[in-house]
């Protein structure tokens, strides 16, 4: 291994080292129960591949074997069987898992004869064809949002926040870019993602205002209000008033902002309507529970694909309504 030979060949790194030990782990583990390949360019390789497995599926395989490896599982394998895609991915897995089984007699699994906490695993492969209607639709979970709507590069997201200084400052209204990494460090962001963005803004509103309404905070009462939400202008004076909750504060606002900065866009591309025409689509009733015509759906497309300015926004929804409607008649096609 290049790598090894390096170290090898260092010879003052050597004298420092006392042992050393090669973890096999080919897989990025992004959060607490999520992981990934980081294979972005592989998804045209694998459905390009002919009638013989691609070099792609291979190191699929590879990484998956390390994951099991590092998580002491030795799963049994289901897939879809009439995708030819999952089938070889199930072979070579199958196949590769037991030729680590065999070259390691030390490693241990859940579910054999001395590990019997639990049974062994299932490792269920799927393919995008199970479910192309997912990826193309508009979610409004709070990390859904933001992954949609929102530039992220490397957890890295950056947002306009208004610049917060001290009591004693005259008030005045500035903003400043301000930089974010949404991943598992970020604890309030981890507790939230999942919820829906109007649940994520009443919940950081209430922690908020209960920060306000404590005890050492009696003079923003007036201030408050009886709204349920405060405003982003209300945050930046609960954070002059309050420079002892100026961590908790500022982490609450940065996610505040964040979320309105979604809410913002979500309103300026009227994605509501547009997320119930998807549902319509998706699911083949309409909000009455009524079974729309195809007709009908045609004209509720076309005038929302002329209405709106976006291109991706428009490709998105002619790809949902082909899925949905598993084709387009030759005469809808003009």
């Amino acid at each position: 291994d290049p790598l090894l030979a390096r170290i090898k060949s260092c010879k003052a790194l050597l004298k420092r080292v006392k042992g050393l030990g090669e973890i096999n782990i080919d897989f990025l583990a992004k959060e607490s129960s999520a992981f990934h390949l980081d294979m972005d360019s592989t998804f045209s390789v694998l459905f390009k591949r002919g009638g013989r497995p691609s070099r792609a599926e291979f190191v699929i395989c590879d990484k998956l074997v390390t994951l099991c490896a590092t998580l002491n599982e030795y799963p049994h394998v289901r897939y879809d069987a009439s995708s030819p895609l999952s089938t070889s991915l199930a072979k070579i897995f199958h196949n590769k898992m037991n030729e680590f089984v065999g070259k390691n007699q030390n490693w241990w699994h859940h579910g054999d004869g001395s590990h019997t906490d639990r049974g062994r695993a299932t490792l269920l492969l799927l393919d995008r064809t199970a479910d192309c209607l997912s990826p193309l639709m508009h979610e409004f979970t709070y990390q859904a949002m933001v992954n949609d709507l929102l530039k992220v590069m490397d957890d890295k997201i950056s947002y306009e926040s208004e610049t917060v200084g001290t009591a004693a400052e005259e008030d005045g209204k500035a903003t400043m870019t301000k930089d974010a990494l949404l991943n598992e460090n970020d604890e309030v962001w981890v507790e939230l993602r999942g919820d829906h963005i109007a649940d994520v803004i009443q919940k950081l509103s209430g922690r908020i205002r209960d920060i306000v309404n404590s005890n050492t905070a009696q003079v923003l009462k007036s201030k408050g209000g009886s709204a349920k939400a405060l405003s982003l202008s209300q945050m930046a004076n609960a954070m002059k008033a309050l420079p002892e909750y100026r961590e908790v504060m500022s982490k609450l606002s940065q996610h505040m902002h964040i979320s309105h900065q979604c809410m913002d866009l979500f309103n300026k591309a009227s994605l509501l309507n547009l997320s119930e025409l998807e549902q319509t689509l998706a699911t083949g009733k309409d909000e009455n529970g009524r079974t729309p015509k195809v007709s009908e759906l045609v004209d509720l497309v076309e005038e929302e694909l002329k209405s709106s300015p976006d291109a991706l926004t428009r490709l998105r929804l002619l790809g949902i309504f082909i899925v949905s409607q598993k084709g387009i008649r030759s005469r809808d096609k003009d």
